[in-house]
């Protein structure tokens, strides 16, 4: 028994050149099961994926002409046209080259902004006529694979052996009619409640509970297009009507899923949530401006440039802001690990049967489960969207990381047999090494247990050995300054916190069940899997032993990615946050492995398979959106602090209350750092916290605190965000903000500089404390 995938004999097909897809009897034609079609749904979009890609590359052309939609169409074309030129290139599964495209762009985008910026070259000629060269490029490349796929099609046989169903598209719309109608639905409930959540008030219990009803049916929506897609008729006697509008059904119940859950972040928030959103932003605007500089910092953003080089090397080609970039990325990212997670089910092979002897009954519900490949890679994709709640996708390394990681995963299986495969795995290691400092290394576990297991060749894990090792010695010294190994702990196991309100308990908890479930599920269904593998080698006449450590060659893959993560939490706590990139690193396997069983349940005995979904889209959906307005950002926030650092002339401190505001989010944060390292550091880092600010000697502590370690400005920042974070962990008592804003307001050491609704900025006005700077760089004292 072999693990390769057999080279395919035509550029379209999907299912039949699959070893162990297909039953042991899909060689001949068994009575009563007509043969697998050479053709699938997915496989004839592929050439409209192309048409479009080389739309977008001509409209990336005439951008001056059509300057409404520059922005628009170019972003398109560097998210879709360089993935489809390479994809479209590999004789691999429709499926698979769809879950490509995605992460293969953006390996293009990573790789030429970094290599622009380590020159200074990020905003020069020489980068246009990069991205001018890569538009070219595609446009030829896909013209010539639509050419080259005319011309084969034409000599290609057009008949098949086998009985041939005839075509019945009447039946085929009526049952697509009730899961379309039902996604219909779901979006238009979805578009009533948008306002409502734009406008709805703060709650500690996140925006399920303060949102709208029609919010709420749009979720139950989203559900029932995914059970009503599934159910929809399937396996022997489907013709290729009904086989279209399934597959139709079933990746629109995807996308309904993408649009209700995240899509909603960026039509229901006014910018971009998330404080570090604008850190990140920060790093973007410096590149663009020219003024980083890499040799010698250590910085670690500049050490690890590869995301916000290719966002400001896309968003200067493209005409589009960083900060537009960030607001639409989430709908982006989850998209793209949807697909992944249908690609890495084809080349897992985890949709397949074990060739063996059974009676026809068996053989035949075998084939018909094979047939639905395409329902179980829909399920899967459905899984990752709803169960994927860490909050990752957001403009953020991670984001691109776990995409770039992705897509090396769908290749893994099928890295020994094809060895484009295997180059196209190096090709995106490389920027992702330049990305993130955590993912890498997770991927170059997985791949040497798979060398162990045989599952992936030798020499490619040496050289991501090699570019690992050669990438992170220069850098060894900026890492240590964060801890290359801080040993075991509690913390990599939890999540600390300080929290206490309800609804910050309630979010909490929806994590964790949301992840024991997804985790037990995933181990339950592998070992299911396994368990059959072993039998059938026990069949064969190998002995246990034999059958056993076989079985664990032929299905371990999906069980080392899987598990794989859970090794950082012995030695290494990544700032408290490990055990939620261990989940996150978890979320597209464990998707994979219980779409297998949750498929079959959902097409016979789905009440219990339903009341499962029902579980798990409610706790992820709490543990996503239970800290909705802690981390919901105001216009006037985002405002206010890049004002405050293009006016406010450095060394100064300009501090904020709590933790979530808009810090460092232009190139002049590299000024204020230069001179003062924690310029920013929030008041809830101080002594004062928990103060309840009721008497004098909590604000005569308070201005100690905030004018402690240097003598310059200091400046103070208050917003509706921070009420909400209050309400939500308790950093402070109940009415302290309150007391702190009122008494700022009146006293006589602190004056009002700026405010916009619930968005104040004060400055302290001590005696005898500098307020500002003269042309000579002398401090102007208040007297």
């Amino acid at each position: 028994m072999t693990d390769v995938l057999t080279p395919p004999t035509d550029a379209d097909d999907t299912v039949v050149n699959l070893p162990k897809v297909l039953p042991a009897s899909a060689g001949r034609v068994e009575p009563g099961i007509p043969p697998t079609p050479v053709h699938t749904v997915e496989s004839r979009a592929w050439p409209a994926l192309l048409v479009l890609a080389a739309l977008l590359g001509l409209g990336y052309l005439i951008g001056g002409v059509l300057p409404g939609l520059r922005a628009e169409m170019q972003t398109a074309f560097w998210l879709l046209g360089p993935g489809a030129l390479v994809a479209g290139s590999l004789r691999l599964p429709a499926l698979v080259r769809f879950s490509l495209v995605i992460p293969v762009s953006l390996a293009v985008l990573v790789t030429g902004g970094t290599l622009l910026a380590w020159n200074y070259q990020l905003t020069s000629r020489p980068a246009t006529a990069l991205a001018l060269l890569v538009v070219a490029v595609t446009i030829a490349g896909a013209v010539g694979q639509l050419a080259y796929g005319l011309v084969t099609s034409r000599r290609r046989p057009r008949t098949i052996s086998g009985p041939m169903e005839p075509i019945d598209a009447g039946a085929a719309v009526r049952a697509a009619a009730l899961p379309l109608g039902f996604a219909l639905g779901t979006v238009v409930a979805w578009g009533l409640a948008l306002p409502a959540l734009r406008t709805a008030e703060s709650s500690v219990f996140g925006l399920l509970a303060a949102g709208s009803p029609w919010f709420w049916a749009a979720l139950a929506g989203m559900l029932a297009t995914l059970v009503l897609a599934v159910r929809m008729p399937r396996g022997e006697g489907v013709d290729q009507a009904m086989a279209a509008a399934r597959a139709a059904a079933l990746w629109a119940a995807v996308l309904v899923a993408v649009v209700v859950l995240r899509l909603t972040p960026s039509l229901a928030a006014e910018v971009p949530i998330y404080n570090w959103t604008y850190k990140h932003l920060g790093v973007v605007d410096l590149l663009l401006r020219g003024t980083a500089r890499f040799e010698g910092s250590t910085d670690i953003y500049l050490q690890w440039p590869g995301m916000f080089a290719g966002s400001g090397w896309l968003t200067f080609q493209s005409g589009l802001s960083p900060i537009m970039a960030a607001q639409w990325i989430t709908p982006v990212i989850t998209l793209a690990s949807a697909l992944l997670a249908a690609g890495l089910l084809v080349t897992s092979r985890a949709v397949r049967e074990i060739p063996g002897h059974g009676d026809k009954s068996t053989r035949q519900h075998k084939h018909t489960e094979q047939r639905d490949l395409i329902g179980t890679a829909a399920v899967a994709g459905w899984l990752v969207v709803v169960a994927t709640w860490v909050g990752q996708d957001y403009f953020a390394p991670q984001a691109i990381a776990i995409v770039l990681a992705g897509a090396i995963l769908v290749l893994l299986p099928i890295s020994r047999s094809r060895r484009a495969a295997a180059w196209l795995i190096v090709a995106l290691f490389l920027p992702l090494l330049a990305t993130h400092q955590l993912t890498p290394y997770w991927i170059l576990a997985v791949v040497c247990v798979l060398v162990v297991l045989r599952k992936a060749p030798l020499w490619l894990a040496s050289v991501l050995i090699i570019a690992a090792v050669g990438y992170l010695l220069p850098r060894m010294d900026v890492i240590a300054s964060y801890g290359l190994f801080t040993g075991f702990s509690a913390e990599n196991v939890t999540v600390a916190t300080t929290a206490t309100s309800a609804g910050q308990q309630l979010t909490s908890w929806s994590a964790r069940a949301c992840a024991v479930l997804i985790w037990l599920s995933a181990a339950f269904a592998w070992l299911g899997i396994y368990r059959r593998a072993v039998k059938h080698w026990r069949s064969t006449g190998k002995g246990r032993l034999r059958s056993v450590i076989t079985g664990l060659g032929s299905h371990g893959a999906l069980a080392v990615m899987l598990f794989a993560g859970f090794g950082f939490v012995l030695g290494q706590s990544y700032g408290g946050e490990v055990i939620l990139r261990v989940y996150l690193y978890s979320v597209i396997p464990a998707s994979v492995l219980i779409a297998v069983p949750l498929t079959r349940r959902l097409q016979a005995a789905w009440v219990g398979a339903v009341t499962w979904l029902v579980l798990v889209t409610l706790t992820a959906g709490q543990a996503y959106y239970g800290a909705w307005w802690v981390n919901k950002m105001a216009p006037a926030d985002v405002q206010i602090g890049g004002e405050l650092l293009g006016q406010v002339q450095p060394p100064a401190f300009t501090r904020p209350v709590i933790p979530n505001w808009p810090v460092r989010s232009t190139a002049n944060d590299v000024q204020f750092r230069g001179q003062l390292w924690n310029y920013d550091e929030w008041l809830w880092f101080s002594s004062v916290s928990g103060t309840d600010f009721s008497d004098e000697a909590d604000f005569k502590a308070l201005e100690a605190a905030v004018t402690a370690g240097a003598y310059v400005p200091v400046y103070l920042m208050v917003s509706e965000a921070m009420y909400a974070w209050n309400d939500y962990y308790q950093t402070f008592p109940p009415g302290a903000m309150e007391r702190l804003t009122s008494e700022l307001l009146v006293r006589p050491t602190w004056r009002l500089v700026r405010s916009d609704g619930q968005t104040m900025v004060f400055q302290y006005i001590g005696p005898g404390w500098p307020i500002g700077w003269d042309p000579e760089g002398r401090p102007v004292v208040n007297r």
